[in-house]
């Protein structure tokens, strides 16, 4: 299967980013690892591919959230 590397886990069980911050404690604690040699680049890459998806659907849902508020709270205005 060519050069592929299996990861192993250390056991520990790691949350799912939810947050903006959370992705972005992530990605420095990632950036900090490949630094310090702990880290395989390949892996922080792929992190990082993954964290910028995750943000744009954290910032895309977020705005779905705040303009259904806005909607709602048009709607009982003009209700009124």
């Amino acid at each position: 299967m060519g050069n592929r590397h299996v990861y192993q886990n250390d056991g520990l069980e790691v949350p799912a980013p939810q947050t903006a911050l959370d992705v972005k404690n992530l990605l420095a604690d990632a950036m900090a690892e490949i630094r310090a040699g702990k880290m395989d680049p390949k892996l922080g890459t792929t992190l990082g591919y993954l964290g910028t998806s995750l943000l744009k659907a954290i910032e895309t849902s977020d705005i779905e959230l705040r303009l259904a508020r806005l909607e709602a709270t048009s709607e009982r205005e003009d209700a009124n």
